[in-house]
């Protein structure tokens, strides 16, 4: 998904500054992609983002990492 579909999609959703984002994700490529386009959105409209770690211990000592 493109940074531009990621804007339209909270725009459309009626997302704003006075919202907070939580951003569930578990380390991987997807999650992790998905966190840096809504913290490149953060730095624009200037929201609060939370991430949060979810460990599905899949990847053995990589996963605490």
């Amino acid at each position: 998904m493109s940074k531009i579909k990621i804007n339209q999609t909270l725009q459309n959703w009626g997302f704003t500054k006075s919202h907070h984002l939580a951003c569930l994700v578990s380390g991987g490529p997807d999650s992790m992609t998905l966190l840096e386009l809504a913290r490149h959105y953060q730095k624009v409209k200037k929201f609060k983002l939370t991430a949060l770690h979810f460990n599905f211990h899949l990847r053995g000592k990589e996963s605490q990492r």
